[in-house]
């Protein structure tokens, strides 16, 4: 069984040297995101264009065409020419949408261009509409800028290496949303009261989602939605995701994704619901997850899953309830909550090296075959391991090789 922990390890390693590989994308500027930007940026709404929403087709050719050399003739136009080192700006402006459709559309459209320091509200309640809406767009860089009260604060159709930096998302349907795109870069934004904080679905590789605020939504902190079209291979690191009102991470059918170093923390129903393959949780805090007897820390329902070196701590139920085959559960600490790890259903899981305690049960065992449960620690639980196999059957796991301590 060590060799199954060596084997997948070796595929999470390769599939996080390339993302760290593609991250290197995201500089495409060489702008830091950590400069005084007030020191170059007049204060958004020095243009209030509230009723002549922007729109920009990067192939439209013709008279009164609005390509990028249109854009190049207008007022609130900011400088650049498009090329990597002085891309185009549109800056300093403020539109309510006034809920007729997106503040600002770009579509099909590979020159580099920033958008920054605006503030864009109240978009039309289309399902494509958002403060700023792309299509076919690559080498964008949104930065510092507002999105209130929109379908989609930020919405990427078929877009790819992009990069959305430091913004301020509140108050939308969904805050920020991919549909259909690959390496784009999500970093160190507030998405806050929105119904979703940030929303990956329908396709789309190689995303990353780092270093960003994900508070107080409705429904999911982030929702990655593979459920009828691929979209896997996602980063997902050092997020801070409290306080949303059902789930904080929902990995829904969507495989190879790593997702670590992330606070979820005080989430309604569950820290993290993981249905697809091949995921990689680790070194993540999840704690405080309170609905009651539905609350759960991670809640695993796909196979081959590795959950490994995470603390799972004050989760009024369970801290890891497996409902799937093949996961390998390992190197966690999981404390104060009612059970610590729950196999519910599923079988063949591999539960190892984890130090559990203080929970009502350790480990419970239920309708579940085939499983590895050996050399975890366990101290100061009520249960240490409780194994119930269906009827009257005799139990096929393997328990073994565990210590059961009370005591200091």
């Amino acid at each position: 069984m060590k060799k199954k922990i060596l084997y997948l390890s070796l595929i999470y390693l390769s599939i996080f040297t390339y993302n760290l590989f593609l991250s290197i994308n995201i500089h495409f500027f060489n702008i830091s995101t950590n400069r005084d930007k007030n020191s170059m940026l007049k204060n958004s709404g020095y243009w209030n264009l509230t009723g002549s929403p922007i729109f920009i087709d990067g192939d439209a050719s013709g008279i009164g065409a609005h390509n990028w050399s249109w854009v190049e003739s207008q007022f609130w136009f900011g400088e650049g020419s498009g090329s990597k080192g002085n891309p185009y700006s549109i800056e300093n402006i403020t539109i309510n949408g006034q809920g007729l459709g997106s503040c600002i559309t770009i579509k099909n459209s590979n020159v580099f261009f920033e958008i920054r320091n605006c503030t864009l509200f109240n978009s039309g309640s289309g399902n494509e509409y958002a403060g700023v809406e792309m299509e076919n767009v690559e080498n964008a860089h949104i930065m510092n800028n507002t999105f209130l009260n929109n379908q989609n604060g930020i919405y990427l159709n078929n877009s790819n290496a992009n990069a959305i930096i430091d913004n301020i998302v509140k108050e939308n349907n969904i805050g920020i949303h991919l549909y259909e795109s690959t390496n784009n870069s999500i970093l160190e934004n507030t998405a806050q009261n929105n119904i979703e904080g940030i929303r990956l679905s329908s396709g789309g590789y190689y995303n990353k989602i780092l270093r960003n605020k994900i508070l107080d939504n409705t429904q999911y902190g982030i929702y990655i939605d593979s459920i009828y079209v691929n979209c896997n291979n996602h980063t997902i690191s050092n997020n801070q995701i409290n306080r949303n009102g059902d789930i904080g991470i929902y990995a829904r059918d969507s495989d190879f994704n790593f997702i670590s170093n992330n606070n979820v923390s005080y989430n309604y129903r569950q820290g993290f619901r993981i249905s697809g393959e091949y995921n990689n949780v680790f070194n993540n805090t999840v704690c405080f997850t309170d609905i009651g007897t539905k609350s759960v820390g991670i809640f695993v329902l796909g196979n081959f899953n590795e959950i490994w070196e995470n603390v799972i701590r004050d989760n009024y139920n369970i801290g890891i309830r497996i409902s799937a085959f093949n996961n390998t559960i390992h190197h966690n600490d999981i404390f104060n909550n009612w059970h610590g790890i729950s196999v519910v259903t599923g079988g063949s899981n591999l539960i190892q090296y984890n130090y559990i305690f203080n929970n009502k049960v350790g480990i419970s065992l239920g309708i579940t075959d085939y499983n590895e449960v050996t050399y975890n620690t366990l101290r100061d639980n009520d249960v240490c391991i409780r194994d119930v196999p269906e009827g009257n059957s005799t139990s096929t796991n393997i328990i073994e090789n565990n210590r059961c301590l009370t005591g200091s």
